[in-house]
């Protein structure tokens, strides 16, 4: 991936961000290599952390997550803790109580004051960005609790994604963080904005969306993703529930004799979005496309 092809100067001047060199990604699988490295990079941390994740439990993985967070802060460096109210509602006060007490910088994500507000569930803050001294971050699909290390009541497996990114991109996504810590208090963390050292050569996009955006984002992302897959076409998602203008593309990919693989969980957390694919997809000329089922775990990676 390179700037300088139509390709991807498009995805830059929809999201205002430049592709960025310089960097090394590290893939990450499940939730045990994910946590590893999230809680060694915060041990590490020598200025500043930012946090930021929809879902936090208070269980065993969520107080060795605070542990680590209270740690750092006694140490000097600053923290940052920003979390989605509606994705965490039932989050202990006491662990709130205690990040505080440490001199972590604690901030909610929430839609807004008043009762009409209630109704507005569907904009919540689903990123999970973890940023450590701008020079390293970590984004993907994991939140904070056991389900994610497959130690749930309901899933015994849980698969999902992490990316470990070093280098300049960071910045990228410490921006997405500051502009939701901006959003959710008024406020401004203190961070650094100087170029990072170089970690590796691969040049890497980031690509934050939201309901806020002016444009359709995220559709006219994948949209033109698939408009420009040449050989394959393989999605990933627990909530695949297509907009026009994407079933349109992945039907002329497929004409075009592109692969196409959809990949679901057989087993989804949430069941009403899993009805849409599963019932309209056997009813779909949709030639040379597999809709694929998960038998063996429960998923919540988006991976396209």
């Amino acid at each position: 991936m390179e700037s300088g092809t139509p390709q991807i100067d498009v995805l830059s001047h929809i999201y205002h961000f430049p592709v960025m060199k310089g960097n090394r990604a590290t893939l990450l699988i499940d939730g045990q290599a994910t946590f590893d490295s999230i809680l060694e990079g915060i041990a590490m941390a020598r200025d500043y952390v930012l946090v930021q994740f929809f879902i936090v439990h208070a269980d065993d993985l969520g107080n060795r997550f605070k542990a680590a967070l209270i740690e750092r802060a006694r140490a000097g460096v600053r923290v940052y803790f920003l979390y989605d109210r509606m994705g965490s509602f039932g989050l202990a006060r006491s662990y709130i109580r205690d990040l505080k007490a440490a001199g972590v910088h604690v901030a909610i994500f929430r839609v807004g004051r008043g009762w009409l507000n209630r109704f507005h569930i569907n904009f919540r803050n689903h990123r999970k960005i973890v940023v450590v001294d701008g020079e390293k971050s970590w984004v993907g699909g994991h939140n904070v609790g056991d389900a994610y290390l497959g130690k749930g009541r309901r899933f015994k497996r849980w698969r999902d994604t992490h990316v470990k990114v070093e280098g300049s991109v960071t910045l990228a996504a410490q921006l997405s963080f500051v502009e939701d810590w901006h959003w959710a208090c008024g406020q401004l963390p203190e961070v650094s904005w100087a170029p990072p050292p170089a970690f590796g050569n691969e040049p890497v996009l980031c690509i934050p969306t939201g309901p806020g955006d002016l444009v359709e984002s995220c559709s006219l992302m994948m949209v033109q993703a698939i408009n420009a897959a040449t050989r394959r076409c393989w999605m990933l998602s627990p909530y695949f529930v297509p907009d026009v203008a994407v079933i349109k593309a992945l039907q002329l990919a497929a004409m075009r004799g592109v692969d196409v693989r959809i990949l679901i969980p057989a087993h989804p957390d949430k069941r009403v979005v899993w009805w849409r694919p599963t019932v309209t997809w056997p009813r779909s000329p949709w030639p040379a496309c597999a809709c694929i089922p998960i038998r063996k775990a429960s998923c919540t990676r988006k991976c396209f």
